[in-house]
């Protein structure tokens, strides 16, 4: 499992989808794999509630468009960080810039895993058909969440059927400090679980303090690898 990620949502409109994805998954993809220190890469499409394709920004996706979720797996953040995002953008190529420029309301974050836990098969390899991914910020409330998301939340999801992985991850860089990473083998366990998130009076407590990024959480099917 990977020590860092790089985390990028968007959204794309239906014109521009599919020449997006072929580019992202055969091109871009394999480019940044081939860099020192990226570990690993995933794909995700963003699914709302009612299984419909959902927006990054946690809305049900509009006039035929779709929210993605991008991750890219480090050795540890400083991978992403030299270069880092901002020294990247000015040498891209003019292809880069293009499909770049077809993406909607892109956000991205860098953060480090402070713990995981995880099953055998997805320590093993790559298990997650679907993710849940949690933002916020908790202030002047950190350590509580950090002993709720060891406590509660993380048996919650080991006992959720279809779970393969959490991890809590703190952020480098983005619009906000924490951030929940929980793998599943199928959207429906995903689905189901980011419908029934565990209900005990200190989850309560702590949705109280959480100021959630907008569109958290969001829940994603893997489209690559495939």
């Amino acid at each position: 499992m990977d020590s860092s990620i790089w985390a990028i949502f968007y959204d794309l409109g239906a014109a521009d989808r599919d020449v997006y994805l072929r580019w992202f998954h055969d091109v871009h993809i394999p480019e940044k794999l081939a860099r020192p220190g990226y570990v690993s890469a995933g794909h995700y499409e963003i699914v709302a509630a009612d299984g419909k394709p959902g927006s990054s920004t946690g809305s049900q996706a509009a006039d035929g468009a779709a929210g993605y979720v991008a991750l890219f797996g480090g050795e540890d953040t400083s991978v992403f960080l030299n270069p880092s995002p901002a020294q990247i953008k000015p040498r891209r190529s003019e292809a880069t810039r293009s499909m770049m420029g077809r993406r909607i309301g892109s956000r991205s974050f860098i953060a480090a895993q402070e713990w995981l836990a995880a099953t055998k098969a997805a320590r093993d390899e790559r298990a997650d058909g679907a993710i849940v991914l949690t933002c916020c910020d908790t202030p002047e409330k950190d350590e509580e969440f950090g002993a709720w998301c060891v406590q509660d939340l993380r048996p919650a999801l080991q006992a959720h059927a279809g779970f393969r992985f959490v991890s809590k991850l703190l952020a480098t860089t983005g619009p906000m400090k924490h951030a929940t990473f929980a793998g599943f083998e199928s959207i429906d366990a995903a689905l189901g679980f980011a419908a029934n998130p565990p209900k005990t009076e200190w989850a309560e407590r702590i949705a109280k303090s959480q100021v959630p990024v907008p569109g958290s959480p969001l829940v994603a099917r893997r489209i690559w690898p495939a």
